[in-house]
């Protein structure tokens, strides 16, 4: 509306108020006072009565935002648990929320693993979006930048005494974050998980807040976030919690990411609280809730592939090895991030460092069962003691001359040459506990030569050697 039009409106008015009081002159004058005034009333005043009646507040000052912000909460939404939420972000809450828990560097992930196994077990699950499909269900928390692995807990079926502990997914989460409890840390998990009954149960008794996708059927949702009908693609609709009510700070978005056939996609939020959306030339539109979600959900996943590509796992039909193998593999992953965040310059512009790390690992944990072996080789043939030399890098000192091995028997391999059939050999070939010390094969007293060496030059023999 153009200041001109304005003037000759309040014009208007004027007349016809002088007009209904013509019998008054005092008054009149008095009227016309008043509207000289109206008239020239700056052209700022006017446009904010404007857009103060159609819910458009614009001002500078916070006293005036405290005092218009009922005005631009329009829509509330109710369900049938008796839950309030607003369609507009409220901006008293804003400010009222001083312990809002803020979004810090390390944020978690949580979500399912499948270690695969195949044989009999009572709590063995099928799941067929996983690689593998049958395995022991592991549910975990992840960093979401380093993929370690801070807790973890198998699913070992339902329990059938109530005195124990409960497997619902509510529980699973509370116990799984215990070791980031009052962290101010972010917690995102999949639609399984999320429930709004968690996510004021992590902000008000853990201090954490809560990302995540979520079911339909799940309790405190509003109707109107259900509904599909007549929106948009790439529409999306939010609901805050009510700050009225003084309860957490809650976000849920409902978004229209397809069309035919249409369906939502709800999540909920306690880390954000308002309605922005990303960036302005994404044609989906999609909200910064979306946005951090995608970004942070897939560690688990991630962790996963990096356990299968270098595994310790063997081919075993006992589902506590298959366990032990996989707790093998998450631990040497865990051991390659710290030590990676420790020393990050370690074979950095090589693609195979995870590989070098791995070797490393394994010579440090086989080496001290190596040494000790090494001071007895007698029995071993020559390619393992081959490869422990080259473990060791250094020859290993063999003791001389033939030694009489207890507790172990063989027949001589010349006699056993010499036989025509197995059949002469098991009869008329005995056993002998003498065994070569060059090749390491049983030989009888008839094949072999023996020293007679006696005490005091054995003693002097082993100062030589010394």
């Amino acid at each position: 509306m153009s200041r001109k039009t304005t003037e000759e409106l309040l014009e208007e008015s004027t007349d016809s108020e002088t007009e209904n009081n013509d019998d008054d002159d005092d008054d009149d004058d008095d009227d016309d006072a008043d509207d000289d005034e109206v008239v020239s009333e700056p052209e700022d005043q006017c446009i904010m009565r404007d857009e103060v009646d159609g819910d458009e507040v614009e001002s500078n000052s916070e006293d005036d935002l405290d005092n218009l912000s009922e005005i631009e909460i329009s829509d509330k939404y109710f369900t049938s648990t008796g839950r309030v939420y607003v369609s507009k972000p409220p901006r008293i809450s804003r400010r009222a929320a001083q312990n809002i828990v803020k979004e810090r560097e390390g944020l978690r992930s949580e979500d399912e693993m499948l270690s695969l196994f195949r044989g009999r077990c009572p709590f063995k699950v099928f799941m067929k979006d996983k690689p593998g499909k049958y395995g022991i269900l592991i549910r975990m928390l992840t960093d979401s930048k380093s993929r370690y692995v801070i807790s973890m807990e198998p699913y070992a079926g339902k329990n059938k005494n109530a005195a124990q502990q409960t497997n619902s997914a509510a529980a699973v989460v509370k116990r799984l974050v215990h070791p980031i409890n009052n962290s101010g840390r972010n917690v995102t998990t999949d639609r399984y998980y999320t429930s709004v009954d968690l996510a004021e149960d992590l902000w008000n008794n853990h201090k954490l807040t809560l990302v995540g996708t979520m079911q339909a059927n799940r309790k405190h949702i509003p109707q109107e976030l259900k509904e599909v009908s007549g929106r948009e693609l790439y529409s999306s609709k939010f609901a805050f919690s009510d700050p009225d009510t003084g309860s957490v700070p809650i976000t849920i978005v409902s978004y229209i990411p397809r069309d035919k056939p249409k369906r939502n996609l709800l999540m909920l939020s306690t880390q954000h609280y308002d309605d922005a959306i990303g960036a302005q030339s994404d044609p989906k539109k999609k909200t910064v809730i979306n946005l951090y979600y995608n970004d942070t959900k897939g560690d688990v996943d991630t962790v996963d592939q990096m356990v299968r590509k270098y595994s310790t796992k063997r081919a075993t039909r006992r589902w506590p090895v298959s366990i032990f193998y996989t707790l093998i593999d998450i631990a040497a992953l865990n051991g390659y991030t710290t030590f990676i965040l420790n020393f990050p310059d370690w074979n950095r512009k090589k693609p195979n460092q995870r590989r070098l790390y791995l070797h490393e690992l394994g010579l440090k944990l086989v080496t001290p069962y190596i040494e000790e072996r090494a001071r007895n080789v007698t029995g071993l043939q020559k390619c393992v003691i081959s490869a422990m030399e080259g473990i060791m890098k250094r020859k290993i000192k063999q003791t001389s001359g033939a030694k009489e091995v207890h507790g172990g028997k063989g027949r001589c391999h010349l006699c056993t040459r010499d036989c025509r059939s197995k059949t002469e050999k098991y009869n008329k070939v005995s056993k002998t506990t003498i065994i070569c010390s060059v090749c390491k094969r049983y030989t009888c007293g008839k094949h072999s030569k023996k020293t007679v060496v006696c005490s005091i030059c054995e003693d002097g023999c082993e100062e030589s050697d010394v």
